[in-house]
């Protein structure tokens, strides 16, 4: 893990001051260099026994923060090769296939000048839920994580104790934010809330180094949603796109489905 957030600070802050192709490119092998290591150690064992083209993987510990999806083989990724996505535990994963999809309902926004009432107001039904507001992920008391409101924090408790009834509920950065490290529960404990309380999915921005990758994701993953294809698909193509003008894994690779594929 201090290897991948050493990697992720590097890229950060090389960018941060220049646009340099070939400086980019010599970090994007590095990474990759990591991302093998990554899949000799966990997934090339029983990689001859994965008869199925989706995997959904449930990470623990520190693994909470690696994006299996980025996995590299030697020639590409893993999610070139299987459509991934992620689950807290098995249980929760089949609490999230039980329920019914939500139809005949609006998307709903959430930006960060948002107030809480008139967000929980909506959020009973929703097609999708795009937040766009500060995220908290608090290791030091992870019940304390949670996503902040013009009107203050919004933590798991609060999540658990009200309704996100939506196909799939965004949680999209809005500020740069390298810092992975950690056990993950603060993260785990946030998603685990959001999904009990009725999201069937939870799309995840794990870290934002810049906003336009971010920004051409989502509008690309929520046209082909939209358009009829499934989340793992609208997933692929969306990554797909960023891929093609930022290759390096850290424009593409932050963003995970958790629950329901």
């Amino acid at each position: 893990m201090g290897r991948l957030q050493y990697q992720l600070k590097k890229f950060a802050s090389v960018i941060a001051f220049k646009d340099s192709p070939e400086e980019e490119a010599a970090l994007k092998n590095g990474t990759d260099e990591l991302m093998q290591k990554f899949y000799k150690e966990l997934i090339e064992p029983i990689a001859s026994v994965i008869e199925t083209g989706r995997v959904v993987i449930v990470r623990h510990s520190l693994l909470h923060s690696v994006p299996f999806h980025a996995f590299h083989d030697g020639e590409r990724y893993l999610a070139d090769r299987f459509d991934i996505s992620y689950a807290p535990s098995g249980s929760v994963l089949k609490y999230c296939m039980d329920r019914p999809d939500v139809t005949a309902a609006a998307p709903l926004y959430v930006k960060k000048d948002a107030m809480r009432q008139a967000v929980l107001r909506e959020s009973g039904a929703a097609q999708f839920i795009h937040m766009e507001v500060p995220i908290a992920l608090r290791q030091d008391n992870p019940v304390l994580s949670g996503v902040e409101f013009a009107d203050g924090m919004f933590c798991i408790p609060d999540v658990y104790s009200t309704q996100w009834n939506t196909n799939i509920l965004s949680l999209s950065r809005i500020e740069p934010s390298v810092e992975i490290e950690g056990n993950g529960d603060d993260l785990l404990g946030l998603l685990r809330a959001f999904l009990y309380a009725g999201s069937r999915s939870v799309l995840v921005e794990q870290w934002r180094i810049r906003r336009e990758p971010s920004d051409a994701f989502f509008e690309r993953f929520y046209s082909e949603w939209l358009s009829g294809k499934s989340k793992h698909q609208a997933m692929r193509t969306a990554q797909l796109a960023v891929r093609a003008d930022h290759p390096h894994p850290f424009y593409w690779a932050q963003f995970f489905l958790a629950g329901r594929p």
